[in-house]
């Protein structure tokens, strides 16, 4: 190259721009040249970072200071300067990057104080004013504050605009940004964000001749990579220092098809820009192209300048060529799979191909994908899988790492009026969020601190529910289970047995409520700050020594490398959080842990930290085409490519017109003549194409894209870039997806094998005992195989007890309700009775216990009363406004009024009401049965005839009765009628008028009875149910049992042998 032109050298992917940069510098130390005098700019700090590790790597010169930085480094580097320079205090003490975290906060509280009626009233149009509250609408603000700060321009430049352009959002935007530079004024002095950033640095080289004679004396040459990233800003910067005979050389390298920085206001098409700028000068300016790809083999080249044809010119075509001669040919490769589930499948099994076949490391693959939600549900199947993965902090926001987002919810913890709450308030507690708040609650419970399952949670629920009913109690667990971990962390903490009943993951769940308590207690201390109440909450969660230790044993040492990975991600998030806070605290005197919580978990984009994570994951990496720029590996994969996902051609900034702002700024009013839908779908479509491009061209043998094709979803166009489908006759195949090549996976297969040869008698056969042999050495292999060893098999393990579940020598305790149960089917009785109920649906069961209060209270009041009762209790049910609990108001209604003409039938018939809700206890034995029975229950109501015998009444408010022949011998009753009889109730004597079931849940228009003819001293069929039912419910094994139409309908289907959806884990499986 010519030693004194600018330069701006174009090439494809892996054309050696990159290489000759660097020997550029090279050759210039060896030259002599002060390595101060060198300047080299790269987009980001990840790049920066990167080229200067090969320039230090190459030998070329040793320098104290690295002449490498990215432009906002650079920037910085000129404002601190300035200041020293001119030995003044313009800018402040302290410069700073706002972190685009603290930009997307601060636009919320400007727009949180217009709702409250604070500041200027933007007036915004209607259409907008209801959007003006969303997460969506702060992007577009904070894309078009970028767009402003990138060119310079004020708040009246941009009502200029509005008026000009027909756009009064945009006068309304212009008084939302002034604003927004007031308070950054105030609240962050020498704060830039980053758009403003480098704008402020090129004013000052503009503005103060001395410091830019100064700085254009100090460089020699200027050395800028990927130049397609360029903003206007970066570009206004470059001419202020290069632009003029006293400036720098310049030489630049840019593949125009490459650009990933789009969404940051990269303008590419500004590269032909590139010698009207500096061919002014006395250099003068060349443009250069590199041909032929050093990377990419030939299939992924063909594929790239495929690609490449279809997005617009940027520098007159230059830069496309990839193609050369003597390439590997390489893999371009396309598949297509049934679902988003078939594609992770298929990743991992070729990633595991790689890795076990082919002997390919996992720093050496990569996975791609558009959207940042994509990886994190990609990360987790791999891991699930067993393959290492490295995602990098970028991807994921502080506030979702899984040992950071309990910590937060602690520091937001705070008492509701639940504990002071009547039971008619209760209506307002739900519209104020009870839901959300058990929904904290448990996941708090679940986090990696309290480390209970699902299971575990509704165990707990279960039994808050459980004690509730037996005190009569109307509330459902939701509600339940906010008051009970409310009274643990506000009020007293003594009862803590319904915990243990999530067994070992009570621990964890014990641990949940300590930290709570001690972040509580900080957090009431004078002078508390979020540092103070945050290591208060984490102190007493004593887990740090814990996880230390998993990531210091090794696998060696019996800890997995996924356990290993994430100890290390927890403990690197954890202390980033209190740096968080540290930084926090110092930007915000007085704040409370509170609102450095409601900070964090408020902002919708990842935070920025200048420090790198201290463990970074050797595994396979997972990310957007952004974070994979400028590397390379042997294997990528691209996933989600379907129609609407890449390319997504939503039109970005199209709400409040970002990309128009821009256009105007550049080239004029008159540029809004050529924008329509057709041009902006083509430009969004082109930056995808991007965007595909460098996805795909960072592969050095093997490139694998993959969509989804279904009803739902069709498959993205770009794959045709990669792999053409030349057959107009048919459509690209779907691919089928193989078993995952995991130990797991292969250990299922082994043992599947090797029980259908035992199950088709081939219990000699030599390959089934190599499969065993095979197994055998799995089950002792270090680390350990999950599911190899005998011991982790279901269904071997010996039975916990063979004993009786009530000893002989003790009454077993019968409940009147449970009798039927028992004797229909004993296994369906025991499940039930050990918590394992058919999920019911809460509200009815809450109306019906509701009907029964009211019949309690007024055992014979006229239907007004009943009706008026009902309006005092509705709200105790704590339903929300909705067509649903409007629909079981109705139905109340009709329960109510037909409990209403039973009582008239009562009056009419003159029976009496002596008791209501009796409860009872009463012991029943015969010689005829092995065990005595001890009856416990509560009748609903009991009637005296005129003779004085007692009639046994039972109110039900379920939807179906029972025929006339069923209720005669119906087990509940019959129970009922044996317990008065043996005594239960001495003063209504031993011999009854029957019992009665009334139901009021039937659609009828009278209530619906079934009566059951009384008993004498000397019947003893009712005392053969209840012993009978004795016998069952206290022994050691129970049968399963299925009545005349009952398959297909058992309450437990998945435990019940008799059912295929309950065939035990040990017996033989039978192909089919």
């Amino acid at each position: 190259m010519s030693q004194s032109a600018h330069r701006l050298v174009l090439g494809a992917p892996g054309s050696g721009k990159t290489t000759t940069l660097l020997q550029l510098a090279g050759e210039r130390f060896s030259e002599g040249m002060d390595p101060s005098r060198l300047l080299i700019l790269t987009p980001s700090r990840v790049s920066a970072g990167a080229l200067r590790d090969a320039l230090s790597a190459s030998g070329g010169a040793r320098f104290a200071e690295t002449p490498v930085r990215s432009w906002q480094s650079y920037s910085f580097d000129v404002i601190r300067r300035e200041r020293n320079f001119f030995d003044e205090n313009r800018f402040g003490s302290r410069e700073r990057l706002l972190t685009g975290a603290e930009q997307d906060r601060l636009i919320g509280q400007i727009l949180e104080g217009h709702a409250r009626g604070l500041g200027r009233d933007p007036k915004w149009s209607e259409d907008l004013a209801v959007a003006v509250q969303t997460r969506g609408f702060r992007s577009e603000l904070r894309e078009v504050f970028d767009r402003l700060s990138e060119r310079g321009l004020s708040p009246e430049a941009l009502v200029k605009m509005g008026k000009a352009a027909g756009r009064p959002d945009w006068v309304s935007t212009s008084s939302v940004y002034q604003e927004y530079l007031e308070l950054l004024g105030l609240s962050n002095e020498n704060a830039y964000d980053p758009a403003e950033l480098i704008s402020a640095a090129a004013y000052i080289l503009l503005a103060r001749p001395e410091f830019l004679a100064e700085e254009q004396n100090r460089l020699e040459f200027i050395l800028v990579d990927d130049a397609q990233e360029m903003t206007p800003s970066q570009w206004q910067l470059l001419a202020a220092l290069a632009g003029s005979d006293s400036g720098p050389r310049v030489v630049m390298f840019a593949s125009p098809e490459s650009a990933v920085q789009g969404f940051r206001g990269a303008r590419p098409d500004m590269l032909s820009r590139f010698e009207t700028i500096f061919s002014g000068t006395s250099r003068g300016a060349v443009t250069e192209e590199l041909s032929g790809s050093y990377r990419l083999p030939q299939f992924i080249a063909e594929a790239w300048e495929r690609m490449s044809q279809s997005i617009p010119v940027a520098v007159g075509g230059k830069g496309r060529v990839a193609v050369r001669d003597g390439q590997e040919p390489g893999i371009a490769k396309v598949a297509l799979v049934d679902t988003p589930l078939h594609e992770e499948r298929l990743v991992a099994n070729r990633l595991l191909e790689a890795f076990v076949d082919e002997g390919l490391s996992w720093d050496r693959m990569v996975v791609i994908a558009r959207h940042g939600q994509r990886l994190r549900s990609l990360s987790r199947h791999l891991s699930i899988q067993g393959i290492p993965v490295a995602v990098p902090p970028s991807e994921v926001p502080l506030k979702e790492a899984p040992a950071v987002r309990p910590l937060l919810d602690l520091m937001l913890l705070a008492p509701t009026a639940l504990l002071s709450m009547d039971d008619t308030e209760m209506d307002v507690v739900r519209r104020q969020g009870l839901e959300d708040r058990v929904a904290l609650i448990s996941s708090l419970l679940s986090s990696r601190y309290g480390e209970a399952t699902v299971m575990d949670v509704r165990r707990i629920r279960r039994g808050l529910l459980t004690r509730e009913r037996s005190a009569n109690g109307l509330r459902g667990s939701t509600e339940l289970l906010a008051d009970y971990f409310e009274e643990q962390v506000f009020g007293d903490s003594g009862d803590e047995e319904l915990w243990k009943l999530a067994g070992r993951s009570s621990r964890g769940i014990l641990r949940v409520l300590s930290m709570a308590r001690s972040g509580q207690a900080e957090a009431a201390k004078p002078g508390a700050t979020p540092q103070t109440v945050l290591w208060a909450i984490w102190e007493a969660a004593r887990v740090a020594d814990e996880w230390q230790d998993r990531v210091l044993a090794g696998e060696g040492n019996g800890v997995s490398a996924e356990d290993i990975d994430r100890a290390n991600a927890d403990l690197d998030a954890v202390m980033s959080l209190m740096q968080a806070a540290e930084r926090f605290s110092s930007q915000n005197p007085g704040a409370s842990a509170r609102q450095f919580a409601e900070f964090l978990l408020e902002q919708e984009v990842p935070m920025d930290t200048l420090a790198r994570p201290s463990h970074v994951a050797t595994g396979v990496e997972i990310l957007t085409p952004a974070n994979a720029a400028g590397r390379e590996w042997d294997l990528v994969i691209v996933v989600g490519l379907q129609e609407g996902m890449w390319p997504n051609t939503r039109l970005r900034g199209a709400l409040l017109g970002a990309d128009a702002i821009a256009d105007i700024a550049d080239y004029g009013i008159e540029v809004l003549q050529q924008r329509n839908y057709a041009t902006l779908l083509n430009a969004v479509r082109a930056d995808e194409l991007r965007l595909f491009s460098v996805a795909c061209s960072r592969a050095r043998k093997e490139l694998l894209c993959i969509g989804v094709s279904s009803e739902e979803a069709a498959p993205s166009s770009f794959l045709e870039y990669v792999d053409p489908w030349t057959d107009p006759e048919t459509a690209r195949p779907i691919t089928a997806v193989r078993r995952a090549k995991t130990l797991p996976a292969l250990v299922g297969y082994l043992r599947r094998t090797a029980e259908e040869s035992l199950a088709n008698g081939g219990g000699d056969d030599p390959y089934v005992r190599d499969l065993a042999l095979l197994l055998a050495l799995l089950s002792v292999a270090s680390p350990a195989v999950r599911g190899a060893h005998p011991d982790e098999w279901w269904g071997l393990l010996p039975l916990s007890t063979e004993e009786n579940v009530t000893p002989m020598d003790h009454p077993v305790t019968v409940s009147p309700s449970r009798v039927e149960a028992a004797l229909k089917s004993p296994f369906a009785w025991f499940v039930s009775a050990s918590g394992g109920d058919e999920v019911r649906e809460f509200e009815a069961a809450a109306i019906g216990t509701l009907v029964h209060k009211i019949a309690e209270a007024n055992p014979t009041a006229p239907r007004d009363v009943l009706l008026e009762e009902l309006d005092k209790q509705w709200p105790s049910l704590g339903l929300d406004d909705s067509w649903i609990s409007h629909g079981l108001r109705v139905r109340a209604e009709g329960m109510v009024d037909l409990l209403a003409q039973y009582f008239s039938i009562t009056i009419r018939e003159g029976r009496t009401v002596t008791k209501q809700e009796l409860g009872f206890n009463v012991a029943l034995e015969s010689e005829n049965h092995p065990r005595s029975a001890h009856i416990v229950g509560s009748i609903d109501r009991v009637e005296v005839d005129q003779d004085g015998k007692p009639l046994i009444v039972d109110i039900k408010t379920g939807k179906q009765a029972l025929s006339a022949e069923e209720a005669s011998q119906n087990p509940q009753m019959a129970t009922y009628q044996a317990a008065i009889v043996a005594g239960a109730v001495p003063e209504v004597g031993l011999e009854t008028a029957g019992a009665q079931l009334v139901y009021v849940g039937v659609a009828n228009k009278k209530p619906t009875m079934r009566k059951q003819d009384g008993l004498r001293p000397d019947d003893t069929w009712a005392n053969e149910l209840v012993l009978t039912a004795a016998d069952i419910m206290g022994a050691a094994h129970f049968e399963s049992r299925h009545g005349d139409g009952e398959f297909g309908k058992c309450p437990v289907g998945l435990m019940c042998p008799l059912c295929a959806s309950g065939r035990q884990v040990t017996q033989p499986w039978m192909r089919q």
